[in-house]
């Protein structure tokens, strides 16, 4: 690496690049980066059918575990607890035929209801029962500064990727499969002589995401669940648990820094390396411009991404362009981080800009797959040659 700057340093080689074309544009791979607390860190695993709580899921108690039942919660009402404080939009309700582990006390609907941890540490496990379930119930593991970075996404019935996979259709009435219906008989009192809501899975999950994280996010349509526990230290697996996780996820790595004539109107997006797990197809890369702690920006950007090819599907939103297509496709693919709308005097200026690249299984799915079940992601710097010349 010092070989590399000092060549790069050199008088004779800075005024050859200055004294050339106006669209003179250099790239030089530095600092290889690969995708660190990615999604792939994500371990999901579903407790037997009619496990509702984590004691009785099976795992040993950890030292900083601490459980949350809402049995003394008000409805619409954020609070604080050992178990971390919950905020946003939810709404808590007496126990039903939807949701209330065991049939009693209560228990929330989040429409998009944070927890955040309750000291500043970082946490690694979160458990819930998962009540009712929904195709589009998400849950996102964030830092401190709501960047996120694991997201476990109930989407697509029969896929192994995700909880409805593992715990199958709910479609027979009486149900055949034991995740299918409210597994408490009697409810609020009330005793029923078969389980209710059949046509909906009921499920205790355990998420386990070694880096850390210090908020839950968790959000959906009608998204019903109980008995929310966290850990700082990561239980072991028991074997009441079935892993959602039959793929081997994707890795990624990229250069570290762009370098960038800020003459030019882009520099190349070259040197992603991709690699498969197995039973992967497709392929999707989501770039949007994010701050240099890697927060997504607000506002429109000031960079975007370009590029075409046959079989790359793109799409944009506001500060966040996907290229999707088959794996392959995706692979050799290269697209252009544009940056002819940034004024001169940020590009001629002190300071670099940073973009997001994230990697996922999806497919033409747009910014719904970014955060897919599988997503990676790396930061990546633009850096204008006219900070290296200025010596």
């Amino acid at each position: 690496m010092s070989h590399l700057r000092t060549q790069f340093g050199s008088r004779k080689l800075l005024h050859i690049l200055a004294m050339g074309s106006c669209i003179v544009l250099a790239v030089i791979w530095l600092e290889p980066t690969k995708a660190q607390a990615a999604q792939s860190d994500l371990v999901v695993t579903v407790a037997d059918a009619g496990i509702q709580s984590y004691p009785t899921s099976g795992l040993e108690t950890t030292p900083t575990l601490q459980v949350e039942n809402f049995d003394t919660r008000t409805n619409n009402v954020g609070f604080t607890s050992s178990a971390g404080t919950f905020s946003g939009s939810f709404t808590v309700a007496n126990a039903g035929v939807y949701g209330g582990a065991g049939g009693t006390g209560k228990f929330p609907t989040a429409n998009d209801m944070t927890l955040t941890m309750p000291v500043n540490s970082d946490f690694r496990y979160v458990g819930f029962w998962w009540s009712a379930g929904n195709v589009g119930n998400q849950v996102q593991l964030l830092d401190i500064n709501n960047v996120v970075l694991a997201t476990f996404t109930v989407d697509t019935a029969g896929s192994t990727e995700d909880l409805l996979g593992v715990v199958g259709t709910c479609s027979a009435n009486p149900p055949t499969n034991a995740y299918c219906g409210n597994p408490n008989l009697r409810i609020n009192g009330t005793n029923y002589a078969s389980r209710q809501v059949p046509n909906e899975p009921y499920a205790f999950v355990h998420l386990r995401y070694a880096p850390g994280f210090r908020k839950v996010r968790f959000s959906g349509n009608g998204f019903e669940l109980d008995n929310v526990t966290i850990s700082q230290t990561t239980p072991a697996l028991a074997p009441t648990e079935t892993t959602t996780e039959t793929f081997v996820p994707y890795t990624v790595s990229t250069p570290g820094v762009l370098i960038a004539d800020p003459r030019a109107t882009s520099v190349s997006f070259s040197g992603l390396t991709l690699g498969a797990g197995s039973g992967e197809t497709n392929a999707m890369l989501c770039i949007s411009q994010v701050t240099q702690a890697g927060v997504a920006i607000s506002g429109s950007p000031e960079v975007v991404a370009v590029g075409s090819g046959a079989g790359i599907t793109s799409t944009s939103a506001t500060n966040l362009i996907t290229f999707s297509g088959a794996r392959n496709t995706v692979v050799s693919f290269s697209p252009s981080i544009d940056f002819q709308a940034l004024p001169s005097g940020r590009r001629f200026g002190v300071g670099s800009l940073y973009i997001r690249v994230v990697v996922t299984p999806q497919a033409n799915l747009g910014s719904a797959g970014c955060t897919g079940d599988a997503a990676v992601s790396v930061v990546i710097e633009v850096r204008f040659l006219n900070l290296l010349l200025s010596d």
